[in-house]
Formats: structure tokens, sequence, C-alpha cells
């Protein structure tokens, strides 16, 4: 089955995600911005299924441009389901040097799987033509059992037209039953974008290795990359859509913001 097929089996099987993406994309009033989350990507982990495309983002260590933030993908290989991510964002000014607190409850989905859920604080911090946004969400998947704790860092730098995303995360995975392991991993990846009016276009690439035995083979095998496309849907950048393209899958993505 083509991937396109799968798209529209998907929105026809599940109208609610479908409802929440459309109203999004439709009635969101905001701005250009916003921060990724990366608790539910990991996917040498093997307590937990989680999304192993549609995982980067432009301006990931950005301030939001509203109070609350909608962010949510579907992301779709040839050989697996189409997987649901919703990440409902709060952003919280506490003076008016760009600096605040950040609250998200992730949330990610699968047909025939249970879900995974949870919520993740963090704060983040504006220096101009640098940005930064650090979280720490923690997320249990009942699918796999485990609790997995996913501190984060990301860092979005501005020059011109140009735009760079490194990024850092930790993952602990750990597991329900006591006679497993809690596994360890560090992944480290950057995006890269350039603006063209509306239209933000850009690469993304990421690696990583397990945290208590790594291997400099670990971080080829772990390497993967995709094209990233960001389309604003109106001139005051108050709603937008992603596009993510891999190897071996796609994603979209709908932001929207809310005073």
């Amino acid at each position: 089955m083509s991937i396109l097929k799968k798209i529209k089996q998907f929105r026809a099987n599940h109208k609610i995600a479908s409802a929440i993406s459309d109203g999004a994309a439709v009635f969101a009033a905001g701005n250009v911005g916003g921060a990724a989350i990366e608790a539910l990507i990991q996917p040498q982990t093997p307590h937990i299924r989680l999304i192993q495309d549609a995982n980067a983002d432009f301006f990931d260590g950005c301030r939001g441009p509203n109070t609350l933030q909608l962010d949510q993908r579907i992301a779709l290989g040839e050989n697996s389901a189409a997987n649901y991510t919703l990440l409902p964002k709060v952003f919280v000014d506490t003076d008016k040097d760009g600096k605040g607190l950040f609250g998200v409850a992730p949330f990610n989905y699968t047909p025939n799987h249970k879900p995974n859920a949870g919520i993740g604080i963090g704060g983040f911090y504006d220096l101009g033509k640098v940005s930064f946004l650090g979280v720490v969400p923690v997320v249990y998947s009942a699918e796999g059992k485990a609790t997995n704790i996913n501190p984060s860092v990301f860092v979005t730098i501005m020059k011109g037209n140009f735009l760079a995303d490194p990024r850092i995360s930790y993952l602990a995975s750990i597991p329900q039953n006591s006679q497993a392991k809690t596994t360890h991993h560090l992944n480290l990846g950057t995006t890269v974008g350039y603006a063209i009016d509306n239209v933000v276009v850009g690469v993304d690439a990421e690696t990583g290795f397990d945290a208590k035995n790594p291997k400099s083979q670990q971080l080829k095998d772990g390497l993967k990359y995709q094209g990233i496309l960001r389309i604003d849907l109106d001139e005051k950048h108050r709603n937008w859509v992603q596009t993510y393209a891999g190897k071996d899958a796609v994603g979209i993505g709908f932001r929207a913001n809310f005073k």
C-alpha cells in the first residue's frame, strides 16, 4: 500500500486525530516560532514503541509566539502504521528579558497499540539571535511498561535567512519489570534551514550512542537524516504546516498558537 493511501486510510479511521489537525490549521492564531520536544523519539530503546522520523523542527530553541501552542504530527512509513503525536505546550514569561518557564504534555498513539503519555517541565532564554530551551519530559509507555526520562536542550541560531538548530538529549528508559535493565541513550542532532518569504527549507541529521557503553560504530549505525519543509499559512506567521521526508518514512506536522 502506498504512503498516500495509508494517510487517507488513517484519516478515515481516526476522525478525532483528523479533526484536531484540520481545526488547528484553520483556527489557530499566533506567530513564527515554537519548540519541538523529543520525549517520544528514541528508536534504539527496546522498552517502548516510538516515532522514528519527523522528530526535528525549525526554531526548536525559541519561545512560542503565544502562551499556548498545539503541536501535532503524523508520521508514516511504508512498512509501519501511522503514528500520531500531540504536544500541548505552554510558555510563561517570568520577566521582560526573554526568560520564562515551559511546560508540555506529550501524547503518542499508534493504532492497535497502547499509548505513551507524560508531562515535561523546563524553561527558555532568548538572547536575540541565539535562543535556548531546555525541558525534562517524563513519559510513561503503556505498551512497553516503562517510564522514560528524557532531559533535552535545544538551541536556535539565526543569522539573516539562515537557521541552525543543534540539540542534545539524554534518555533513561526504566522498565516496570524490576528484572529488566534500565537503558541509557544520548542523542545529538542539528537542523539547518534557509528562509524564503513564508517558506523554510532545510535538512536534519541525528545520531546517538549507548551512554553506558559508548562505541564509535554506534554513531555511524545510528545516523539518520531527512529533509524538512515549513510553510507559513498567513503573512503574519499565525499558523503553519511542516512536512518531513526521510529514507523510510514521511511525516506532516501542524502548529497552532493561542493567546
